[in-house]
């Protein structure tokens, strides 16, 4: 129960205040857009690419301006 208390307000400050989570990585969450615009579908896209897809989002973020180059995970 205390976990969740804790989550609920961790995104309570984060909502409030309109700031990103602190303690983030512009790296890491990078890397989980390629990955999740493969699991997705070209309907679920849009009709964007894969990269078109990631970099949207990151720019809806953001984050990644200086990125040039992004790490996948995928197996």
């Amino acid at each position: 129960m205390a976990v969740a208390r804790r989550l609920l307000e961790l995104i309570w400050h984060i909502l409030t205040r309109l700031q990103p989570y602190g303690h983030f990585n512009h790296e890491r969450i990078a890397c989980k857009y390629p990955t999740w615009a493969w699991q997705t579908d070209e309907a679920a896209r849009a009709g964007l690419t894969r990269q078109q897809f990631a970099r949207y989002y990151l720019m809806r973020l953001s984050i990644g301006h200086d990125l040039t180059r992004i790490k996948t995970l995928l197996v």
